[in-house]
């Protein structure tokens, strides 16, 4: 659960007995249970609110801890709905190498064309950052406008092209 007003949060989980911990999310424990959350509740409904916690633009998603879980929660988690989530999160985040480097994961990588289009989105609001402007990027949209699939991927690779171009 999540009080934002008061800053706190309360986590609930199992370990050999359910066990409630409750603190505020600045606390270095509460994010790493958070994160631990995201990486390996077997329970998709808990990830995909641990992760939309973390979406919400919440400052305490840029720990490392957090960051990391959530750029693991977008290249490994099974469920689109999670995944959604930690674009948009990461999204959210001061954006940074590793933020890139997690979209343009997505955006080479996942087979749905729904989470391309967040990630590409995302990037796009980032015109203009040194962060975007680099040989990877530059590849990545390329390949993107000659090999994607979906056509509104390829226009918006080309449009952020002509733009890091201009």
């Amino acid at each position: 659960k999540d009080s934002e007003k008061e800053g706190t949060v309360e986590v609930t989980f199992t370990s050999q007995t359910p066990r409630t911990l409750k603190g505020s999310i600045k606390d270095t424990l509460i994010q790493q249970v958070l994160a631990q959350s995201i990486l390996d509740n077997t329970n998709p409904g808990t990830r995909l609110k641990t992760v939309s916690l973390m979406s919400d633009g919440n400052q305490y998603a840029s720990s490392d801890v957090m960051k990391n879980a959530l750029f693991s929660a977008i290249k490994h988690d099974e469920n689109p709905g999670v995944r959604r989530e930690a674009i948009k999160a990461v999204g959210n985040l001061p954006f940074d190498d590793n933020s890139r480097d997690a979209l343009l994961w997505v955006l080479q990588n996942d087979k749905d064309a729904g989470l391309r289009i967040l990630a590409i989105n995302c990037l796009d609001k980032q015109i203009g950052t040194k962060k975007l402007v680099n040989p990877t990027t530059r590849l990545a949209l390329q390949e993107r406008v000659s090999k994607d699939d979906n056509t509104y991927i390829q226009i918006k690779a080309k449009n952020i092209l002509a733009k890091l171009d201009s």
